[in-house]
């Protein structure tokens, strides 16, 4: 391990070599250590268990949610529609300009109730009635069970039981369906903590070997649980 410092100036392309003795918390610091019997990165990595299927050479891993990218987007479009639904579905009462008082400002609405009328060319001249109501029965209904239907495969996809994301009232309906879905659930949460179960052990033990090499602690064994329960993980080092 090199230790460098460099003293900025007022160009920042152009620094100055310093030592680190001109630091106050790194004057102690050798310039050069030596660690001798390390075979291993002083680093961990935290790879989900997932197969990386972008990249398949890669030792990477992806996320957990990379196989439901796509239907996260078809979801995110659906409930852009559901709300578009909403607001082109609100009530409203297409007036003829002719009722209004008009203004050099515009059209003098009601006040607190601009957004109800809406004012049109509309009357008896274009065969049209002075006064319409607007409001179309609501399809919210499809496009919630449309995008239910969308979440319900991202859980399947991500290895997560029905009802995580989606609907309840949609849940499974058989014992042997509701079986499935949490030993699915659980078997995606289990393998994720023994990914991160040996993601502790690793960073432990980088720490242990620069703990020894800076002689930070006494010299010692260092004794490490990692406890993957049924949905939860605890590491004591």
């Amino acid at each position: 391990i090199h230790n460098y410092v460099y003293r900025r100036t007022g160009s920042l392309l152009t620094p100055l070599p310093a030592s680190l003795g001109e630091v106050e918390g790194w004057k102690d610091l050798p310039e050069r250590q030596q660690i001798d019997g390390v075979d291993f990165p002083l680093f961990s990595y935290c790879r989900m268990p997932g197969a990386n299927f972008i990249a398949q050479t890669s030792p990477l891993g992806v996320s957990v949610f990379a196989r439901a990218l796509d239907l996260i987007r078809d979801a995110d479009l659906q409930y852009s529609r559901l709300l578009w639904e909403y607001e082109g579905g609100e009530l409203a009462i297409d007036v003829s300009e002719d009722l209004f008082r008009h203004t050099r400002a515009g059209l003098a609405l009601p006040a607190g109730q601009e957004r109800l009328f809406r004012p049109n060319l509309a009357g008896p001249e274009a065969g049209e009635e002075l006064m319409r109501t607007f409001s179309p029965a609501l399809r919210d209904a499809s496009y919630m069970n449309g995008l239910d239907l969308i979440l319900s495969r991202i859980e399947d996809v991500c290895g997560l039981s029905r009802g995580t994301i989606s609907s309840m009232r949609n849940i499974d309906r058989t014992a042997t369906e509701v079986v499935e879905s949490r030993q699915r659930m659980y078997a995606t949460v289990r393998d994720v903590q023994k990914c991160l179960a040996r993601t502790v052990r690793e960073l432990v033990r980088a720490a242990d070997a620069l703990c020894t090499a800076y002689r930070l602690v006494p010299p010692g064994p260092v004794v490490l649980t990692v406890d993957p329960g049924p949905l939860a993980l605890s590491a004591e080092a």
